[in-house]
C-alpha cells in the first residue's frame, strides 16, 4: 500500500511539474488535453494540435516522444517556428489494439530546440457496446 502511495503522489507531482512547465513555455499548444470521447475501437483517429511560437525567437521541432507506439506527431521534423507563427502537428491514434472497456489515457512530448518539451495528453474512452440490445423487453 505505501509504495502505491508513493507511485501515486510521483505521479500527480510529475504532472503538476508539466503543467507547470508548459505554462512557462516560448510555445502555445492549442490544447494540451484531446479528449477523442468514446470510441469503438479498431480504428484510426486523426487529430491534430497548433503550435504557437509565442517568443520573441524563432524554435525548432525536432522530435517527439509518445508513451505508446500507437500514437503518431505526423509533422515535419527539423521545421522552424517563427515568433507569431501557427503551425499544424497532425496526429494518428492507431486505437485498433484497444478493445476492454476502459479509459485510455496517452501522453505525447514534442521536443524543440533550448530545451523547449511542451506535453500533451491524448484520451479516449471504450464503453460498453450494445448492453441492452440483446435484453427482452
Amino acid at each position: 500500500m505505501g509504495r502505491f502511495l508513493a507511485i501515486l503522489i510521483f505521479s500527480v507531482f510529475s504532472f503538476s511539474i508539466a503543467s507547470a512547465q508548459n505554462d512557462s513555455l516560448p510555445v502555445l499548444l492549442s490544447s494540451y488535453d484531446i479528449d477523442l470521447g468514446e470510441r469503438a475501437g479498431r480504428a484510426v483517429i486523426d487529430t491534430a494540435v497548433w503550435v504557437k511560437n509565442i517568443g520573441d525567437k524563432p524554435v525548432k521541432y525536432f522530435n517527439y516522444r509518445s508513451s505508446c507506439d500507437c500514437l503518431q506527431v505526423l509533422a515535419d521534423k527539423l521545421q522552424i517556428i517563427n515568433p507569431g507563427d501557427s503551425v499544424r502537428f497532425p496526429i494518428k491514434y492507431d486505437v485498433k489494439r484497444y478493445y476492454a472497456q476502459h479509459e485510455y489515457v496517452k501522453h505525447v512530448r514534442l521536443d524543440f530546440n533550448n530545451g523547449i518539451k511542451p506535453i500533451f495528453k491524448v484520451t479516449f474512452h471504450i464503453g460498453e457496446q450494445n448492453k441492452d440490445a440483446n435484453k427482452e423487453e
